[in-house]
């Protein structure tokens, strides 16, 4: 049994944070609508080797929005562009997902 507090975080998550005309957009991952927030907080570019760039975003999500949840280094396709996934993480309603590809 889910506790009313959790079911309010829930409700919240969809109505407020993911709410498309609040904080969430939508994007296309692997062919699949899904509503985002793309977090600002991270770095957008990051260099892994000399002359090699990365291109660094984090998309948060409704952990009950994607299934199954990915996984790191698994390759993703958002919006026709192909992704990486570095770091999954998956607090109470959410999952945060970090994810790379090469950049110019």
């Amino acid at each position: 049994m889910t506790s009313p507090f959790r079911e309010q975080v829930q409700r919240d998550i969809v109505n407020v944070f993911l709410n498309k005309d609040e904080l969430g957009g939508d994007v296309y991952w692997n062919g699949n609508l899904l509503t985002v927030v793309e977090d600002a907080n991270i770095p957008l570019d990051a260099q892994y080797a000399q002359g090699v760039n990365l291109e660094i975003r984090r998309l948060v999500c409704g952990d009950r929005d994607i299934s199954p949840h990915p996984v790191s280094f698994e390759q993703v396709d958002i919006n026709n562009e192909l992704w990486l996934v570095r770091e999954v993480r998956n607090p109470p309603g959410f999952l945060l997902i970090t994810l790379e590809r090469r950049g110019g």
